[in-house]
Formats: C-alpha cells, structure tokens, sequence
C-alpha cells in the first residue's frame, strides 16, 4: 500500500475513471509550518525512534510524496507512475522516488514539465543534487492526456523511458 508523506492525496474523477490527484491548494496554505506536517507524516510511517529521518525530513517539504510500504530494497526491476501535469505555479513535476533510505537519502527520476525534461536527482547528506539531465525541451507534453514514466533497473543500469520512448541512461 502507499503511505503518503507529504501533500493531500485524493481519490478524484478524470471522466468516467477514478484517479489518485495531489492537491496542492492546502499544502500552499500550510507552507509556514511544512517540517511540522511533514515530521508527523514521516513518524506514522517510520515510528518515532527514527531522529535521523526526521532530522532530514525537510528536503520533502515542497514535494507531495507517497512510498510504497514493505519495498526495503529495489535493485531490478521496473517501476512506472502515470500521469497528468496539470496545473503548478512555480513548479510541476512529476517522478518516481527510489532507493529511499530511512536516514532521508533518496534517488528519484523526475519528468519537470516547466523545463520539459527527464532527470536523476539524488538527495544524500542533506544536500539534493541532479546526477544527470536529458536534453532541456525535448518532452513537450500535453496537459490533458496521461503519460507514462518508468525507470528499468538491472544491477547498476538504469533506464527511464517517457511513454515508452527513452529519455535518460545512467550507470549507479
């Protein structure tokens, strides 16, 4: 099951299916407070013995995520989200977290509508920092209809594909 972290998830309509949908009107309205929100998030997920999570919780602050529980190890595999950007101001984005280790560090593909790329970001230590960017422009989407975004991984190689048609290549 998924446990969201951050953000308001809820089930919505897109026509006549159901759908999960981040709304980020509330979290806009709570941003004076996010460490609060999201350390009691973090604490229904991990317990409360674990400081070094909470200790390094922030780096999730502005981004909604869900992790799926009882996944303590991924190394080969395929994992896919689908999605729909459909509205953000300053931001909107949409990825895939993995590799999340209990003391905050995270890898996460993302696909960045406003920049219309596919990146690897890496969180580790308290500092986030991109691994590698596609080619900036190259995934120009449309708004209204579902894309795909995957990640293969096979031993160190990694593969994300954007609606099955490759974007990024990387060795970890």
């Amino acid at each position: 099951t998924f446990e969201p972290i951050v953000g308001t998830w809820i089930v919505a309509r897109d026509g006549p299916d159901k759908v999960i949908m981040v709304d980020g009107r509330p979290w806009v309205a709570s941003k004076d407070n996010p460490t609060r929100l999201l350390v009691q998030s973090a604490r229904k997920l991990y317990g409360t013995s674990n400081q070094e999570l909470m200790d390094n919780a922030k780096q999730f602050a502005y981004y909604p995520v869900a992790v799926l529980r009882g996944v303590d190890r991924f190394s080969n595999g395929t994992i896919t989200v689908k999605f729909k950007t459909i509205a953000g101001d300053a931001d909107r984005a949409s990825g895939i977290l993995f590799n999340v280790k209990q003391n905050g560090d995270w890898l996460a593909i993302r696909y960045n509508d406003t920049e219309q790329n596919v990146a690897l970001w890496e969180f580790h230590n308290g500092i986030r920092r991109m691994v590698k960017r596609g080619d900036e422009g190259a995934w120009p989407l449309d708004k209204a209809a579902w894309h795909e975004l995957a990640i293969s991984i096979n031993g160190a190689e990694l593969k994300a594909t954007m609606d099955g048609k490759p974007a990024l290549e990387y060795t970890l």
